[in-house]
């Protein structure tokens, strides 16, 4: 019997989380040999997560009854953001780091230049997690985009503040000083906060996992959120002088 749409939904998920983990392990040595290459790739299976998301909000969001609200939590919305703004090339929003500092040679331009990066604290207390930082003002200007296509701009605004620590990340950078343009954050812990989710409400709907991928990862992510996104942590990367 061929599988269901929320088995579909979450082995694309699950296959997805693991060729962006593949492709994270691989891309500093290929970035020693083809700097372009090595992002594009990187951004590429990204993308393939973040459209791995979409396709579970599909699934999972318009079933009757519906098995997972996307909106109701910041984790989920802030995927979607970043998805639906990258898909439809909502003013450019949402490069990557990796594009915009070494590809497009943001460090060169900014020689000297000090950035807030933001990543949150894991709740196992141990881990190593990768890293996929985004420009963080970018969620304030595809929320203010007129064109962008946004369900509840205001619902969105307080979900990212209260549920992913925007607020402690305004009050943080205001404080310090720091530009818009160079304050980033890790959207790695929130998209695995977001797919602990889906794969919760996959097993809570009844639906049995098909697919090695979405086996090996559900079983990860089974346990609940696996960082603190309310507790945002932050270092200071300084760009080398030209």
């Amino acid at each position: 019997m061929p599988p269901n749409t929320l088995q579909l939904a979450a082995d694309r998920l699950g296959n997805s989380l693991r060729l962006y983990a593949e492709s994270s392990l691989t891309t500093p040595a290929l970035a020693k040999v083809d700097l372009e290459e090595a992002v594009d790739n990187h951004d590429r299976a990204f993308d393939g997560v973040l459209g791995a998301m979409a396709s579970a909000h599909d699934a999972l969001g318009t079933s009757t009854p519906k098995v997972l609200n996307f909106y109701a939590f910041g984790d989920t919305t802030a995927v979607l953001l970043v998805r639906n703004a990258r898909h439809h090339n909502t003013g450019g929003l949402f490069q990557s780091w990796n594009a915009l500092m070494l590809k497009h040679g943001g460090l060169k331009q900014r020689a000297g230049a000090e950035f807030l990066m933001v990543d949150y604290t894991l709740l196992a207390g141990e881990g190593t997690v990768s890293r996929y930082y985004l420009l963080w003002d970018d969620f304030r200007a595809v929320l203010a985009d007129p064109t962008a296509r946004i369900r509840d701009r205001g619902a969105s605004a307080v979900l990212l503040d209260q549920e992913c620590g925007f607020d402690a990340i305004r009050v943080k950078a205001a404080a310090e000083g720091y530009p818009a343009n160079q304050v980033f954050v890790n959207l790695v812990p929130i998209i695995m906060n977001a797919a602990t989710r889906v794969f919760a409400a996959v097993a809570t709907s009844g639906t049995s996992i098909v697919g090695f991928d979405s086996g090996v990862y559900s079983r990860h992510f089974a346990s609940g959120p696996l960082a603190d996104l309310r507790k945002p942590t932050f270092t200071k990367l300084r760009a080398p002088l030209a």
